[in-house]
């Protein structure tokens, strides 16, 4: 009997190939769950959180989204906390803690859908909301180089989960646990683009003076 001594060479090809689908696949999930930056000015309204990632992703994930800005520490400094402040009392978003020493503000809210606003999807039909942990960090790179990071931590608050009645009726059951979900960045570029335009307004001013 005769063996075919080339199918050692597909099977080999296959499973190079699933391997470079996997890795193109893990790629791409890390690049969504640490997206670039880009300009937000309109405030995100909602959870803010990316579908495909947070279903693949089962441990608790912080997002960071980084940009640098040609200011001074003060300048840029400043202009963090203005736009933490104006979050705080528009949204009504509390600031947990402030610390220019290490160049951080850090915020933590708890957020309940209001099903009569949202229309029925997948999102609000399984969560009731969500809970979010939002940090901004100030660091000198060089004298007049500044980066801004905002990290994010987002759980879904679980609301509905899929069961059967004894009578075979899909049923709602509530359940207090949380599960980790993954920003989308989204939130995160909008307070970096408005921690740009307070240093933009800043520098204006400044020239007028």
């Amino acid at each position: 009997m005769k063996f075919d001594k080339r199918k050692p060479i597909h099977f080999l090809v296959e499973v190079g190939a699933l391997l470079f689908l996997f890795t193109l696949g893990s790629m791409s999930l890390s690049c969504s769950m640490n997206p670039e930056y880009h300009p937000v000015e309109e405030f995100p309204e909602g959870m803010n959180t990316d579908e495909l990632a947070s279903a693949s992703h089962t441990r608790l994930h912080t997002t960071q989204v980084s940009h640098r800005y040609q200011a001074s520490f003060e300048e840029v400094w400043e202009a963090a906390n203005q736009v933490a402040l104006g979050f705080e009392i528009r949204y009504g978003k509390p600031i947990l803690h402030i610390n220019k020493k290490k160049g951080t503000i850090r915020f933590s809210d708890t957020n309940l859908f209001d099903r009569k606003k949202m229309p029925n999807n997948i999102e609000t039909e399984r969560l009731r909301g969500w809970k979010e942990q939002v940090e901004i960090k100030v660091r000198a790179l060089k004298n007049n180089l500044i980066k801004v990071t905002v990290f994010r931590t987002v759980e879904g608050m679980v609301y509905f989960s899929p069961g059967r009645s004894a009578t075979g009726i899909g049923v709602r059951t509530y359940r207090k646990y949380l599960e980790p979900e993954i920003s989308n960045g989204e939130l995160e570029d909008w307070f970096l683009t408005k921690i740009g335009d307070e240093v933009a307004s800043s520098a204006q001013q400044a020239k007028s003076n």
